[in-house]
């Protein structure tokens, strides 16, 4: 006869799936960012922005699709920053900016900085109290 090993009959029952899905904890093996990582990512999002800056003039139409890109490509540095949404809120942002700077509104450009550091921050905060990454 042969045997088999043990498999638990996994129910249809919602409360009982998450239950034996968090039975695992903290991932075995999280991710390392170094701090001096982590701050070059944030010193390139501030350099998109004043590159920016330097490109917006009355010769330069308003063309944002650059700064998407040079964001998009730092922000890729970001452990999880995909899934956990980090692109989809950069294009809120400066979807959010475009409508700022149309409308004259004072410091719209500082306020978009800010607003995208402080997104890769709190994408960057939730993994670590997650046990998903370590920062060093």
């Amino acid at each position: 006869m042969r045997t088999r090993a043990y498999q638990p009959k996994i129910s249809d029952c919602l409360e009982e799936r998450s239950l034996l899905s968090n039975i695992a904890g903290l991932s075995a093996n999280p991710v390392v960012l170094s701090r001096r990582r982590y701050n070059q990512a944030v010193d390139h999002m501030r350099l998109a922005f004043e590159v920016f800056v330097k490109d917006l003039g009355p010769s330069h139409p308003y063309n944002d699709e650059h700064l998407r890109e040079s964001l998009y490509n730092v922000a890729v540095i970001i452990p999880f920053g995909g899934v956990d949404g980090l692109g989809v809120s950069i294009n809120r942002i400066v979807d959010r900016l475009h409508d700022d700077l149309f409308a004259h509104v004072p410091h719209a450009i500082h306020s978009a900085a800010l607003d995208v550091v402080a997104a890769a921050r709190a994408t960057v905060i939730a993994r670590v109290r997650a046990g998903d990454v370590v920062l060093r």
